[in-house]
């Protein structure tokens, strides 16, 4: 499990370097090139496996509870 951990820990990294070099007029390359890439990164076969590690099955339900409308409280 540490290596899955590890290459989606990688991917996620990667990714934000892309979207930071994006949003940096020295480095910003086309949003069809950036897409590409993002692509690339997060589509990759190892990344893949590893996601299937933590998600098994992709009709398994959100780790995020669903959280009850909050009442406003009146003060």
């Amino acid at each position: 499990m540490k290596d899955q951990l590890i290459a989606l820990t990688e991917a996620v990294r990667l990714a934000q370097l892309e979207l930071e070099c994006y949003s940096d007029p020295r480095c910003r390359s086309t949003p069809e090139w950036t897409i590409k890439r993002l692509q690339t990164l997060l589509c990759d076969p190892k990344v893949k496996e590893a996601l299937s590690v933590f998600i098994p099955d992709d009709r398994s339900p959100s780790i995020v509870p669903d959280w009850p409308e909050r009442e406003t409280v009146k003060h």
